[in-house]
């Protein structure tokens, strides 16, 4: 038994708790990932070359951020990395050495399938985990090496095969009974190690139970135990603090409320008390504001002149009541500080409510008889958006059209202030539901997805979105799950997971065939694709913030899908997934879809097939996150998911690129941001029969489509095989008031001036979905 050190003297109690240097490593990447571990050059992803190499780290293509069970590599180049730090301060660490007997042969484990069985830890550190091996299945007897409060080092007992895991994923009730065993529960300055591991651990209940076991224990160590639980309070309370911080962004009002009122006050700083004290603040007039808006809306009604108009107001008093929270009250802002304002009439102080919201507060206008209009033109649109034939959207849209005041920029106001345009009745928060949505075609092909929504959904906030692809021997239910819903044991009540938590909606499309294997074929592509349509148009989502993840078959189809729909994500995240098929000549496509790419290093042959992709994708500066677990295989990797969602958080989907280089081989590919191409080359189809030929007979030979916009306010489409172009054009990417020209490989096809156009808008808004990228001009190039 070893604890570090067998007797914890007083000093080094001291210096655990105020953090003294250990030799260490920090990476932040420009996109404000900060990634801790040794910090070491690389020259590639393959098995020889993913070694620490000699020389200066600026020398080598990649880094490599080494955590002992888990380790990070991805560009060295100044477009990636952000700061280098080879020697941070971090503070030294508690850890439990254990010793096994072996009770087996020199079977040395090189590859791993699935785990099939997964038993908890003893009391002694052991467990059977039954694994997929090339051989079959074969159960294995573990036994933990060591314990610190990342990692936990285990070893095969009856086989040779070592790995690591987090601490973290380790449950109190498991973990507890291990550490006991390895103590002397009379030695007190083992018992303060028991404390001092849970502390840096961020076990912060755990570490105070045990403070206050040993003052019951051991009186004499009072003064050290008052010492170690201030600085546990301060801790816990950035730890509360920063949790209802994230709740509060994540739209999380209520909760975030409750905890501010519930904080704990004793003994905390006084900085950290100011800030809660703050929040409850304007939680509290927040809530007055609310109150004071629903009573003013009601009381200026009553004092209008015109009953008939005033009988108008009823019903967008009511919605306006309904639907008013801590998102939606920013709406009535101008009405709110104008409310005592003598020199306007309550005509004006209604019209400033009404239009702000429909239009959003910097847009609220005076004029009461415009605002009325706006509740009409908010109406129309939304019937026109939702499309039923029954509901005459052509005769809606011309209504629409013909509304005095409703020109292009009221539009645009008036979709960033819409409430998601189909309904959600039956869909609750927090709990997984399934979505049908019939055939547009006539056919039978419904599409069909589960979806789970955050704690306290509201339709007034942005929500980012995962698109969860399961694999071929799980559900989409599964995948819901993973990522939102926590269940500690079988038949557990499900309890919020990491999505609910972090505001996060997750889509989990019905995507595969009766064979359970992704086979890359157009219409799986057109489930996730309207999958993401369906739900852009169904629930508040930010569509600059929609990221494609898979596990197993379904990390194989985010590889695929990311580079064949670029446009759609704000980041990939395929585990266990396999860059394979068309990826060898789609990865040009993904530029501008950042990757984190999860695996096991023994997962069958997956780290040795996706080296020469990932490999290429980063040292052509790709922003590519590749994090490999030592020693482990076919898994889910649930302890990472911390670090995708902080991933995540710091990524936006790229503004739209103003040049394309790109590689098609679909028929469906076709349409890349504001590009899309019809009448392929023959070699297309061609290409796509031999990729999806189970021999993988046939030649490969990719259309390109390159194309740019130049400062001259014009287009060039330099190389392609179609037949007809049709570009979507907005302000971001010309200037509407200067003459365009477009050419096709060197031949003009338009010299003229272009005319926004709110139906064109509308259209591709209705087919899309997609309110964060509005086009206005549809011009087709022959």
């Amino acid at each position: 038994m070893h604890v570090t050190s067998r007797h914890v003297r007083r000093a080094l109690v001291l210096a655990l708790v105020l953090g003294l240097p250990a030799d260490a490593g920090e990476v932040e990447l420009t996109n404000g990932l900060v990634l801790e571990g040794s910090v070491v050059p690389v020259a590639g992803l393959s098995e020889s070359a993913l070694k620490p190499q000699r020389g200066p780290v600026a020398s080598f293509p990649m880094l490599m951020v080494d955590a002992g069970y888990k380790r990070y590599v991805f560009s060295s180049s100044r477009r990636r990395v952000a700061r280098v730090d080879e020697a941070a301060v971090l503070a030294s660490d508690v850890s439990f050495d254990f010793e096994h007997k072996r009770i087996g042969s020199n079977f040395a484990v090189t590859t791993l399938g699935a785990v099939e069985a997964r038993d908890h830890f003893d009391a002694f550190g052991r467990r059977t985990v039954t694994v997929q091996t090339p051989k079959g299945p074969k159960p294995i007897i573990q036994g933990i090496k060591r314990i610190t409060p990342k990692q936990i080092e285990v070893e095969g007992l009856n086989v040779v095969w070592e790995h690591g895991l987090a601490t973290s994923s380790v449950e109190p009730a498991v973990l507890d009974p291990i550490l006991r065993g390895r103590i002397d529960p009379d030695d007190p300055n083992d018992r303060m190690s028991i404390a001092l591991f849970y502390l840096q651990a961020d076990r912060y209940p755990e570490c105070g139970r045990e403070l206050d076991a040993i003052r019951e224990r051991f009186p004499e160590l009072e003064g050290r135990v008052d010492e170690i639980s201030q600085r546990l309070r301060q801790l816990l309370a950035r730890q509360l603090l920063g949790e209802i911080r994230l709740r509060q962004r994540a739209g999380q009002h209520r909760l975030a409320y409750q905890a501010a009122r519930q904080f704990p006050r004793k003994d905390m700083a006084a900085a950290v008390i100011r800030q809660v004290d703050e929040l409850t603040d304007e939680y509290d007039q927040s809530r007055m504001q609310a109150l004071q808006a629903s009573s003013l809306l009601g009381r200026f009604q009553s004092e209008m002149e015109d009953a008939e108009k005033a009988a108008e107001l009823g019903p967008l008093r009511t919605a306006v009541k309904r639907d008013l929270d801590p998102e939606s009250l920013v709406k009535l802002v101008p009405f709110l500080n104008l409310a005592e304002d003598e020199t306007l009439s309550p005509e004006k102080k209604l019209a400033l409510a009404y239009s702000g919201w429909v239009l959003g507060a910097e847009s609220a206008v005076t004029d009461l008889d415009a605002a009325l209009r706006y509740w009409r033109a908010r109406f129309l649109l939304l019937e026109y958006l939702r499309g039923a034939p029954e509901r005459r959207p052509g005769a809606r849209l011309e209504e629409l059209l013909g509304l005095e005041g409703i020109d292009l920029p009221r539009l645009r106001q008036m979709i960033a202030e819409l409430p998601p345009i189909f309904d959600t009745d039956g869909i609750t928060p927090g709990v997984p539901s399934r979505v049908v949505v019939p055939s547009t075609s006539g056919d039978d092909d419904e599409l069909v997805y589960h979806v789970l929504l955050p704690t306290e959904y509201s339709p007034h906030h942005r929500y980012p979105m995962i698109v969860a692809l399961h694999d071929g021997g799980l559900t989409p239910q599964a995948e819901l799950e993973w990522w939102g819903v926590v269940r500690k044991f079988a038949g557990d009540m499900p309890q919020p997971g990491q999505s609910q938590r972090r505001g996060y909606v997750v889509v989990a499309p019905e995507y595969l065939g009766p064979d359970r294997k992704y086979d890359y074929g157009i219409r799986t592509h057109e489930i996730v694709v309207d999958a993401v349509r369906d739900a852009r148009k169904r629930f508040r989502i930010d569509s600059d913030r929609v990221f494609l993840s898979g596990h197993g078959q379904g990390g194989n189809a985010t590889f695929d899908i990311a580079m064949s729909r670029p446009d759609l994500f704000a980041g990939a995240i395929p585990v266990n997934g396999v860059s394979d098929k068309y990826c060898q000549w789609y990865w040009p496509n993904s530029v501008h879809v950042p990757m984190f790419v999860v695996g096991g290093e023994l997962d069958r042959d997956t780290p040795a097939k996706n080296a020469k992709e990932l490999t290429r994708l980063v040292r052509n500066y790709h922003d590519v996150l590749y994090c490999e677990y030592v020693g482990r295989g076919y898994e889910s990797f649930y302890e990472e998911i911390h670090v995708l969602f902080d991933w995540m958080d710091l990524h936006r989907r790229v503004k739209t690129p103003d040049e394309l280089d790109l590689k098609v081989l679909r028929p469906s590919d076709n349409r890349f941001y504001w590009l899309e191409a019809y009448g392929l080359p023959a070699s297309v189809l061609q290409s796509n029969a031999a990729l999806l030929n189970a021999n993988g007979r046939g030649r490969v030979v990719p259309a390109t489509l390159e194309a740019r916009f130049s400062e001259a306010n014009g287009l060039d489409v330099r190389r392609s095989g179609a037949s007809q172009h049709v570009v979507w054009l907005n302000e971001d990417l010309v200037d509407f008031e200067q003459r365009f020209t477009a050419k096709v490989k060197g031949r003009q096809k338009f010299n003229d001036f272009l005319s926004p156009s709110a139906e064109t808008m509308l259209e591709d808004l209705r087919v899309r979905g997609d309110r964060e990228k509005l086009f206005t001009v549809r011009l087709v190039l022959d």
